[in-house]
């Protein structure tokens, strides 16, 4: 009988030498490698038919997703172009390289939205002087020309961008004198996630408010009239420590408690839930912050509304609330979305608007910082069936109506 030697086949004993290997088992080795080949084959053709088939399903991507092409800077011709067909223009400063090549990384794929990049102040001035910008996120502390610097030129020149901050630098003075010039103020680290979430809120605040001029208006940085009364009883209550009075002033108008609940749910206090209750919010501020924000709120620009038209506007609204809160106590959603729908009145008033007040109240609230919940609660009573606060909401305001009108 024939003896063939195959090294691969070839079994070492340490009692003995090499062992020889019949044919047959050869033969019987050789089928049973063939088989596992061809059914590992088998396996290869199954999945790339699964591969194929769920490739088909997705969207297919734009050309610098499949050649994987860097990040290169537009042309201004091209720029140009782009940005008329982009639903939103967005302009990131910072004088960190990094964090820029991280907001690169992020927002490359979302290309109905047209970003650029600048690395200090004196270049994003340049920037918006050369083309139209919906959004500005802007660090604050930059050599040169300061964060601080780019929001007061961006408010005065260009009411109508949306002007977030993205500062590492925790101060309460340095929140309180940015709240009337940055709609949003973000504490870093903030994620990118976090940052696209928000961007695509402010897509909706913008769609919303509509034209740019009407986003001057609302965003140009004059803050909600207040009765001029209200202030020294205010800081009244702060400086002897009257808690209770405290909440029940703020309560009592709409431009403070809109500004209350702005501050305390911006990412400079890092609050892990979102925060819609007056009396809580304004816990949280303590007394030392609210001295600063009330303060600095009397002394700001109001929009053009009479003392005696800002209480007529507002009266609705704290009835409405007040109806709530007898009703449905810890439905804190309706109670302050009562209060602060009054913001859509007084807006109309003070710029000669006709629109809807309750859109108008949203899209302000939705553009400064105010509670998501709260804009939904105002943006779902003007449908025909609301849910949830909404519904709670339009009962209350039928109520008061209807006691009004008796």
């Amino acid at each position: 009988m024939a003896r063939v030697f195959h090294l691969d086949l070839i079994r070492w004993s340490p009692q003995s030498s090499l062992r020889w290997m019949s044919k047959q088992a050869l033969e019987h080795q050789l089928r049973k490698t063939k088989e596992r080949i061809r059914m590992a084959q088998v396996f290869d053709a199954k999945m790339r038919e699964i591969d194929l088939a769920h490739r088909a399903q997705q969207q297919p991507k734009p050309p610098h997703q499949r050649t994987g092409w860097p990040h290169a800077e537009v042309k201004p011709r091209e720029r140009e172009r782009r940005s008329e067909k982009a639903n939103m223009n967005i302009l990131l400063v910072d004088d960190e390289p990094h964090i820029l090549s991280a907001y690169r990384r992020s927002l490359r794929r979302f290309r109905h939205w047209d970003c650029r990049y600048e690395s200090g102040g004196e270049a994003a001035l340049g920037a918006i002087a050369e083309g139209q910008v919906d959004v500005i996120v802007t660090d604050m502390r930059m050599p040169g020309v300061g964060g601080l610097d780019v929001l007061r030129s961006v408010q005065l020149n260009h009411p109508e961008i949306v002007r977030l901050v993205l500062s590492g630098y925790a101060e309460d003075e340095l929140l309180v004198g940015t709240e009337n010039l940055a709609h949003r103020y973000l504490h870093k680290p903030y994620p990118c996630p976090d940052l696209i979430e928000l961007l695509a809120e402010l897509e909706t605040a913008i769609a919303g408010l509509g034209v740019r001029d009407l986003r001057s208006i609302v965003g140009g940085g004059d803050r909600l009239p207040t009765p001029p009364e209200l202030f020294p009883k205010l800081l009244g209550g702060l400086a002897q420590g009257e808690f209770e009075k405290v909440v029940e002033l703020i309560e009592s108008d709409v431009g403070l408690a809109t500004l209350i609940l702005r501050i305390v749910n911006s990412g400079f206090y890092g609050v892990p839930r979102v925060v819609v209750s007056i009396r809580e919010a304004t816990t949280m501020l303590g007394i030392r912050v609210l001295n600063h924000v009330v303060s600095l709120w009397a002394m700001g620009t109001a929009m053009a509304v009479a003392p005696e038209r800002v209480r007529d506007l507002s009266a609705r609204g704290i009835a409405v609330a007040e109806a709530i809160r007898a009703q449905h106590p810890d439905d804190h959603t309706a109670i302050s979305a009562a209060l602060v729908s009054g913001a859509g009145p007084m807006v109309i008033e003070a710029f000669g608007l006709n629109d809807d007040p309750d859109k108008v109240a949203a899209a302000f609230l939705l553009l400064w910082g105010g509670p998501l919940s709260i804009v939904c609660t105002l943006d779902g009573v003007r449908r025909e069936e609301p849910t949830g606060s909404a519904a709670v909401l339009r009962e209350a305001r039928t109520l008061v109506d209807q006691s009004r009108s008796q």
